[in-house]
């Protein structure tokens, strides 16, 4: 996809952390650009490539990271957050406050993703040995690439 040209390769220096980050940066970015453009065509050309990467991102993410995080009230707050951001994006639609309700998205989304990136990536970092980050993120690119095959 367009959009992994920008991650770091896969090799034995990229873990979850490295991944996760970039991919919050990528996806950020993608929904900057929708709002700041003033050319619809591009917007929806843009917010389909968003609607169809960010459901695959968040369900990966819960299904190795969070859950290799194990049992924790963080983790699954984290968790459910990642079930209601699905639900706000699919609320969304379409119409004149389209652009409005994607602004709110947006800050929903960097909040999510830098309280993730400061307190789940610590509680983690507890939790996994530096491997373990660096076998995640091979688990989280395999379950990705099953998840867009099977579509």
């Amino acid at each position: 996809m367009a959009g992994d040209a920008i991650l770091p390769a896969k090799g034995r220096n990229m873990d979850i952390y490295g991944y996760l980050k970039a991919e919050n940066s990528r996806l950020f970015d993608l929904i900057e650009t929708i709002i700041e453009s003033s050319d619809r065509a591009l917007q929806n050309l843009l917010l389909a490539e968003f609607h169809r990467d960010l459901p695959v991102y968040l369900a990966c993410k819960s299904k190795v990271f969070y859950a290799a995080c194990g049992e924790h009230a963080l983790v699954d707050a984290f968790a459910e957050h990642t079930r209601d951001m699905l639900a706000a994006l699919e609320a969304i639609g379409d119409g004149d406050t389209w652009n409005e309700r994607l602004a709110a998205f947006r800050l929903a989304l960097l909040r999510h993703f830098d309280e993730e990136e400061h307190d789940v990536f610590h509680l983690a970092r507890h939790c996994l040995k530096r491997d373990d980050a660096r076998k995640l993120h091979d688990a989280f690119l395999a379950e990705r690439d099953g998840i867009r095959s099977a579509a």
